[in-house]
């Protein structure tokens, strides 16, 4: 039966299969979703951690707010708004720049290297 299907005894070691899974490239497909994801993620954090500081009631009134006070002359403190708005802004530009490196690999302009060396002295 494993020589109609073109498939040899070696070929189902799972030693064997656990190695070829390991050494092979990740599917285009996947690497796409997972940058789209990532993008996302880094815009939708960025774009809350800039706004919700500032306009948010969430931000000024809730649990921690109420119930420590050090907590409380933190989220009340301009700086520290301004901190995490600056935190924000961080992640809009990371998403923007996975952006462009998604675009140049496409266009093939940059190399990813996705060999992995083993023991470098």
């Amino acid at each position: 039966m494993l020589e109609s299907s073109g498939l040899e005894s070696s070929d189902l070691d799972p030693r064997a299969l656990c190695h070829r899974w390991w050494t092979l490239e990740p599917p285009h497909v996947l690497n796409r979703l997972l940058t789209a994801l990532y993008v996302l993620f880094c815009f939708e954090a960025g774009v809350c951690l800039l706004v919700l500081p500032w306009v948010s009631k969430l931000w000024s009134d809730n649990f921690f707010v109420d119930h420590y006070v050090w907590v409380s002359s933190l989220s009340r403190n301009y700086f520290v708004r301004g901190a995490v708005s600056g935190v924000g802004l961080v992640d809009i530009w990371l998403a923007f720049y996975e952006i462009l490196l998604w675009l140049r690999r496409r266009r093939g302009t940059v190399k990813v290297n996705h060999s992995v060396k083993a023991d470098q002295p």
